[in-house]
């Protein structure tokens, strides 16, 4: 095995052991930030005189603030408007929708 071909699997193996130990420290972090979540509600929980109405939404793929993509925000905001009318008791306060009727006559 010549020089320049062991220094390329020296680099590779370095590569392959640098990328274990992020998906490892990634998988920490998930682990720990998802238990941390979690004693949070639990802790919630047993504070709010309620404690079903506590809410866990954890979406580890919109990254810090909210999804990028416009559509899965509005999703996400609609949401969590109807968690919070479903909360206030006021889910099924819709307002009365009149009925259209195609090629009826015009009023």
């Amino acid at each position: 095995m010549g020089a320049g071909t062991l220094a390329l699997a020296l680099a590779l193996a370095l590569a392959l052991a640098l990328a274990l130990a992020l998906a490892l420290a990634l998988a920490l972090a998930l682990t720990l930030s998802l238990t941390l979540a979690l004693t949070l509600i639990q802790v919630l929980r047993a504070k709010v005189p309620n404690g079903d109405e506590v809410l866990l939404k954890m979406d580890l793929a919109a990254g810090h603030f909210s999804a990028a993509d416009r559509y899965r925000y509005l999703r996400e905001l609609a949401f969590d408007y109807a968690w919070l009318l479903e909360a206030l008791g006021k889910a099924d306060a819709a307002p009365e929708v009149p009925e259209v009727i195609v090629g009826g006559p015009l009023r």
